[in-house]
């Protein structure tokens, strides 16, 4: 008997193109999927599985490394803006930018608190106004005349009066110490001090804001920030920027899960890899730069040596021989007020802002003489006493009327 052979069937391909046509004429469903709902379809599969991720990251993203976060991350302006104000304070006092890493938020006033002071010692008020140029105080005013004795006080955070009231603050006290030395010329002082940069961010900001400017004294005050070691310099945080995958960056920079992939490509650098934000180099090329654009304009040029850690002692070195080598005066204020502090009744001439001191330090001034002058418990930013004190120190400087004895220079 002949066995009947099974054949097994051959599966049916689709319908060709012609045929889904001649079917969709015919009212005839075709078997395939429009272009635009696959892709739709498509885009809700991504957003599920992407969403589900970054869910999953944030709920896994552990606690914070202690200290704040580097230099040239969202983190690290949000951060700033809470070290310059309080918890309180309202809106960020600080933006990021692609030119400057971070820049001032121009024309608001934020309304807080000096939050350095001793246990039940008093928490006094502080008022920041940025003005609508983007910094603090007095604006540029096209309108001076030529009579008009302007000075820019181009630095850091000791320029720009962290953590003091609008009030209180170097070019504000500056500009009062000249007018009293003043013999019938208006003198206005401007003040181009940002916290947080260094001298390749004064750089750009004095270029962009006020090299077009005429300035007869320009006071730079750069050091502390340029020699804080950071994973990155400033000139690698500026190329990041400049680059062309800089937006992209901007659209995922929310995100946990862009954050967690980042770190697995990109590992953290260790510590002991950290470099200067500006190499000594970088440092004193930059410094140059901003010398020779002022002594170009007839500014006069005074650099106020400010360092505030013994381990950046190269950095103040190499600015005294730059003063030296461009026969332009230098200030070094911690090693004058070492020697004002030998001597505490000199605190009696700034009654006033003494007493202040005292309601916010109260008994822990005999223990830590320099609080009479410093802002905080390190010695790195300058009070209200302190900042009176420098810029009678300046002013006589400018003025070329002899300072005190402990203002004497020490080159």
């Amino acid at each position: 008997m002949k066995r009947k052979r099974w054949k097994t069937k051959e599966p049916s391909p689709g319908p060709t193109a012609a045929e889904a046509d001649r079917a969709s004429a015919n009212g005839r469903p075709a078997n395939r999927i429009p272009p635009l709902r696959k892709a739709c379809y498509s885009l809700v599969v991504a957003t599920l599985v992407f969403g589900g991720a970054e869910v999953a990251a944030r709920l896994t993203r552990g606690a914070a490394p202690g200290g704040p976060p580097s230099v040239g991350t969202r983190k690290f302006v949000t951060w700033l803006s809470g070290l310059s104000s309080d918890e309180s304070h309202g809106p960020d006092l600080y933006t990021e930018d692609r030119q400057l890493l971070w820049r001032l938020v121009p024309d608001i006033q934020v309304t807080t608190s000096n939050h350095h002071h001793a246990p039940g010692g008093e928490r006094q008020a502080v008022r920041i106004t940025i003005n609508d140029q983007g910094y603090r105080g007095r604006r540029l005013d096209a309108g001076d005349d030529e009579a008009t004795f302007r000075v820019l006080c181009l630095g850091d955070s000791n320029f720009f009066g962290y953590p003091l009231d609008d009030q209180f603050v170097f070019p504000q006290v500056l500009e009062k110490a000249l007018m009293s030395r003043q013999a019938g010329r208006s003198v206005h002082v401007f003040n181009g001090g940002v916290p947080g940069y260094t001298v390749a961010q004064g750089r750009r900001w004095y270029a962009e804001k006020f090299a077009a400017d005429r300035f007869d004294v320009i006071l730079l005050s750069y050091l502390n920030n340029d020699a804080w070691l950071q994973p990155q310099t400033d000139a690698q945080l500026f190329a990041r920027y400049d680059s062309s995958s800089y937006a992209v960056a901007k659209l995922l920079q929310h995100s946990q899960l862009a954050a967690r992939m980042a770190g697995w490509l990109a590992p953290a650098v260790p510590p002991e890899e950290y470099r200067e934000r500006v190499p000594l180099d970088e440092f004193v090329r930059d410094y140059e730069f901003l010398i020779g654009a002022a002594l170009q304009q007839r500014s006069r040029v005074i650099i106020v040596g400010d360092r505030a850690y013994p381990e950046y002692e190269p950095y103040s070195r190499r600015l005294q021989e730059l003063a030296r080598r461009h026969r332009v005066d230098y200030y070094p204020v911690a090693e004058q007020l070492t020697e004002r502090l030998k001597n505490l009744q000199t605190v009696e001439e700034y009654r006033e802002l003494a007493v202040r001191a005292y309601q916010r330090w109260g008994e822990l001034l005999g223990q830590r003489p320099y609080l009479w002058y410093y802002a905080e418990y390190y010695p790195e930013h300058l009070n209200e006493l302190g900042v009176a004190w420098l810029a009678d120190q300046i002013a006589a400087r400018i003025r070329g009327q002899p300072a005190s004895p402990s203002g004497s220079d020490e080159k």
